[in-house]
């Protein structure tokens, strides 16, 4: 038997508290559905619980007292998920898009983050370059040219502007590492410390031909 539980949380807004409208007061309500699949049930979906609670709490925001800016809201364009929408038709897949990108059908994304080399949402284990390269004159992205900048450029498309791109490795090339896999921990290795960060300018470099700005780095 499997047992699927979607919790879903919204708020309320309650009202303006200075004829300013400087302070929002906002009260929470949480709903609760919790579903039971089976199968080979007859009733595939069954909805079991159903629960609607108010807190007694208030969540006030001072328009007016600011901090750090916020740059944007965004998702990760995974191999997988690319991967995925290339086997729907074309109008699911850009409904999908949209749903994510357009500013008037959908959120309205302005933010992406990419992997550098494969990373857990990906069809399996890759880098970008052949065994032993420490010159990186094998370094190529063409593998990337199939599913995950495509969607990319779509994706620009839906938003109307280019999408600012978050560039993050889960591991770098197995033979970098001290247990010569990209899997299962390891570290990198000292003597590839130079090779490594010659690697993310490459990354770089090669999505900026693609037309494509990486703006943001994880290491």
């Amino acid at each position: 038997m499997l047992v699927k539980r979607l919790h879903l949380c919204y708020t309320i807004s309650e009202n303006v508290l200075d004829s300013n409208e400087n302070v929002i007061d906002w009260k929470v309500m949480s709903m609760f559905f919790q579903y039971q699949t089976a199968k080979d049930a007859s009733k595939k979906h069954q909805l079991i619980i159903k629960r609607a609670d108010k807190f007694d709490m208030i969540i006030s925001i001072d328009l007016k007292q600011k901090f750090q800016r916020i740059i944007g809201f965004g998702g990760a364009f995974t191999e997988a998920a690319a991967y995925t929408l290339s086997k729907v038709d074309i109008a699911t897949r850009q409904k999908v898009i949209d749903y994510y990108f357009d500013k008037d059908k959908g959120l309205g994304y302005t933010i992406g983050r990419v992997h550098i080399n494969s990373c857990d949402f990906s069809l399996e284990n890759y880098d970008y370059v052949d065994e032993y390269d420490i010159d990186l004159s094998s370094f190529n992205i063409e593998r990337e040219l199939k599913y995950v900048i495509p969607l990319i450029k779509d994706s620009e498309n839906a938003l109307g502007q280019s999408i600012a791109l978050l560039a993050s490795p889960w591991s770098p090339p197995a033979w970098m590492k001290t247990n010569y896999d990209m899997n299962h921990g390891g570290k990198l290795l000292p003597k590839y410390y130079e090779v490594w960060s010659n690697y993310y300018v490459k990354f770089i470099e090669a999505y900026k031909k693609h037309g494509l700005n990486i703006e943001y780095i994880t290491v």
